[in-house]
């Protein structure tokens, strides 16, 4: 007995000093970790105030890493550098950086992480209008901070990406929609700030002036007024004035105009930009011109040519300053460079003291591991006991609901067996003598006109379709994302209309019942946005976000009022089967907008 005891005690203290290796290994690595991640946020620091030193340090960190030990600080030492090139203009380096942390991250289950280099991709893709592209990274960017519970203000920046997309495609209807999105994101969350509404309000105001709807575009334009004013933002309050005054000249409404420009004129003595001046100059000469003041409009077009005269020679001094400032700093980065390698010197005769240390600190640690195993010991066959009684609880659960879901199931299967049973009889026995009929009919002792052949052959081809819209042999075949995929394509060779599909990789884990009723949802949908919605465009999209499935079917239409609406045979279907499924059913719509119609379901 003693002996065992011995044996179990030997190897216990092993397994300790294994253990403490491990621990000093680790701890070698987290001290590594830090020095990255220290000097990673050195990098952001530098980014805005010195870009040229932030970037020297960049390719140098990257540099010195040889086996990236933490994937995550790799990663944003990658996008700081895709950041770095965006800045200087050279998008196609930023790009390759953004979609090499995009690829690490890809191998992670972080999704916010993620659909932070998505959106970066968006961004880069946006400003080089590579538009498509830009919209399935923003699209794929939302899906995966739903999946990341992510913030409120991430999803309302995604939203107003994905408006200024539409925006600068002059789809202006669209773009206005999703700034609502986002404005609405925002409101249902208490701690929002004005700065994270600033820009939604100011691209929708712009979007309403540019369709005409002056009075309610100039009020969201006012709506960041109160804000600069708390900030003392001079430069970007005289530019919101300026743009204020605009709006009031083309909604032709002069004396409104002329408020604002003498409040943006009374802040160009303060430190407003040079540019900003140029831009409220302009609007200036716009103004003259609209009140029909040919004075002013030849003053102000001599002072506009003067001020752009002047911009031109400020920026070439700012270039030569740029010039000198460079040099000086190539002269600090050499001397940054010696004291990095004096500071590593130093660090490799610091870690030579604090192996000694950690040394005498293994002894301290091996009887304290051992006070540990004597006294968990006594501890863990109580605990074996309790564990097994939570087991066979889990084993009953889990053989309750196996029983419900077969019983569930097996309604499910008769269902869809007598749709099949129907949909072969129509095809083989209805359409067999449709078929004998038409034939019948060709016989030279017929006299029968062409427009009745072709009714005959108008009820073989719905017989046909009607056929393949009660089977689910899709379905069954290849899974719900294929056989939506292939409905989708039938239906935009045949009705004409452009269909945007973002389908979630892991939607078949819901099962092949659930999938076979989610493709007769979408069967509905389409269809009565076919017979009345009169859209050009429909857009489907699936996600995962936590334990919770969503379908979200949207389409540009003439939309409806769901208050109003008198519920027909197609919708009940729909709700019948979300609520068959355990889901919910959302419809947003409302005239002249389109709709959008969400299934939720908890995994």
């Amino acid at each position: 007995m003693r002996k065992t005891k011995l044996k179990k005690a030997i190897k216990f203290i092993g397994f300790s000093i294994l253990l403490f290796i491990q621990i000093v290994s680790f701890a070698s690595v987290q001290s590594k970790w830090q020095d990255w991640d220290r000097r990673n946020n050195t990098i952001i620091a530098l980014r805005s105030v010195n870009p040229d030193s932030a970037m020297v340090l960049a390719n140098q960190l990257l540099a010195e890493i040889n086996d990236p030990i933490d994937t995550l600080i790799y990663s944003q030492i990658l996008m700081n550098k895709g950041h770095l090139h965006f800045n200087k203009g050279e998008f196609v380096e930023a790009s390759e950086f953004y979609l090499r942390t995009l690829k690490i991250r890809e191998k992670t289950t972080d999704f916010d992480a993620i659909a932070n280099a998505e959106i970066a991709l968006a961004n880069l893709n946006y400003y080089t209008q590579s538009y498509s592209t830009a919209r399935f990274y923003v699209v794929s960017s939302i899906n995966h901070y739903q999946m990341a519970g992510g913030s409120p203000t991430d999803l309302a920046a995604c939203y107003n990406l994905l408006g200024l997309l539409h925006y600068n495609q002059d789809r202006d209807d669209s773009a206005i929609f999703y700034y609502n999105q986002g404005i609405s994101i925002l409101d249902e969350d208490s701690s929002s700030s004005p700065i994270d509404y600033y820009q939604l309000y100011d691209n929708k105001g712009a979007a309403l002036v540019w369709l005409g709807q002056y009075e309610e575009g100039i009020y969201y334009l006012k709506k960041n007024i109160g804000y600069l004013l708390e900030m003392e933002s001079t430069t970007n309050l005289a530019w919101k004035y300026n743009q204020i005054t605009n709006a009031y000249i083309n909604w032709e409404r002069l004396d409104s105009a002329q408020r604002y420009l003498s409040l943006s004129e009374d802040l160009i003595a303060k430190a407003v930009s040079i540019e900003v001046h140029k831009d409220i100059l302009y609007t200036k000469l716009l103004y003259a011109i609209a009140a029909n003041d040919k004075p002013n409009t030849i003053l102000y077009l001599e002072e506009y040519n003067e001020l752009s005269n002047q911009l031109i020679t400020e920026k070439t001094k700012k270039s030569i300053q740029e010039s000198v400032v460079k040099f000086q700093t190539e002269k600090k980065e050499a001397a940054l460079q010696l004291s990095i390698e004096k500071a590593k010197k130093l660090a490799l005769e610091n870690k030579a003291k604090n192996q000694l240390l950690l040394l005498a600190l293994a002894g301290v640690f091996i009887l304290a591991i051992l006070a540990l195993y004597i006294y968990r010991s006594f501890k863990h066959k109580s605990k074996l006991d309790q564990l097994e009684l939570q087991i066979k609880d889990a084993r009953l659960d889990e053989l309750l609901y196996d029983q419900e879901s077969k019983a569930y199931a097996a309604i499910l299967q008769g269902q869809e067996t007598e749709r099949e049973r129907i949909a072969q009889d129509l095809h083989d026995r209805l359409g067999g003598t449709l078929a004998a009929l038409k034939l019948a009919l060709r016989k030279p002792t017929n006299k029968v006109e062409p427009d009745d052949l072709a009714i005959i052959d108008l009820a073989v081809n719905e017989v046909r379709s009607i056929a393949h819209n009660l089977s689910t042999g899709l379905v069954h075949k290849y899974g719900l994302n294929e056989a939506v995929t292939q409905l989708f394509r039938t239906l935009e060779q045949t009705k004409g209309i452009e269909f945007n599909l973002f389908l979630h990789p892991k939607t078949p884990s819901l099962g092949q019942a659930a999938g076979i009723e989610l493709y007769r949802i979408i069967q509905e949908l389409v269809s009565n946005t076919l017979k009345h919605a009169k859209a050009t465009e429909i857009s489907l999209q699936t996600n995962f976000s936590e334990n919770t499935f969503n379908l979200i079917f949207e389409d540009n239409g003439v939309g409806f009022d769901p208050k109003q609406l008198s519920g027909g045979i197609g919708l009940e279907n729909i709700k019948v089967r979300v609520k068959r499924l355990g889901g919910e059913l959302h419809i947003d719509s409302e005239k002249g907008r389109g709709s959008i119609f969400i299934v939720e379901l908890k995994k």
